[in-house]
């Protein structure tokens, strides 16, 4: 049976640990950040799952991975905001936790907690893409002849003057986003409608 420390919120705690322990798991709830760091230094858990939005969650969360990097760890959580300031990469490069935003069901946790391994944080694909982006425009905002407003995704010619520099920096630009995987759509005018998945 797998052993789970759970730790969110009085009201929460007692409805997730209970569906939980329907399913089979050994469920430990922990409601304070005190009570969590000690049931985590008394036993092993093969789980643990944190409510990022309860008081000291994220001090919880900080501690566990400053003790166990590769401890397995669902993050539960309204923000989209990232708990490892690197970034995506850097998570999944040195840590073994994945998130789930609310609102969530018990059919994603339960599929968390049955294929950890096999599954991807469900922020992963839109901070990389995001990550994509940003190198992108970065490298494309070098050129001379062309602007770019971010705010519409859109890269346009500053001026109409057509010449061999503006044809070369137009196809390169093209290149960069090949090279990124942006999808993107020519318009008139030298100018390029930045897509989102």
């Amino acid at each position: 049976m797998k052993r789970v420390l759970l730790y969110d919120s009085q009201q929460a705690v007692e409805q997730l640990a209970n569906e939980l322990i329907n399913l089979s798991f050994d469920v430990f709830k922990s409601t304070s950040y005190e009570e969590s760091i000690n049931k985590y230094l008394k036993e092993n858990y093969d789980f643990i799952i944190i409510d990022l939005d309860t008081f000291d969650a994220p001090k919880f969360l900080n501690k566990i991975l400053k003790l166990n990097p590769k401890q397995r760890i669902i993050n539960l959580s309204n923000s989209l905001e990232l708990t490892t300031k690197e970034g995506c990469e850097t998570c999944i490069k040195n840590y073994n936790k994945k998130r789930l935003l609310k609102p969530y069901d018990l059919r994603m946790i339960y599929d968390y907690l049955i294929n950890f391994d096999e599954r991807v944080c469900l922020d992963y694909n839109k901070d990389l893409e995001s990550r994509k982006l940003s190198h992108a425009l970065s490298e494309i905002s070098e050129f001379e002849s062309f602007k770019i407003k971010e705010d519409e995704l859109l890269i346009f010619l500053e001026e109409q003057d057509k010449n061999a520099l503006t044809l070369r920096e137009f196809f390169l630009i093209i290149e960069i986003l090949n090279k990124y995987e942006i999808n993107y759509k020519i318009l008139e005018q030298y100018s390029l409608q930045i897509l989102r998945n």
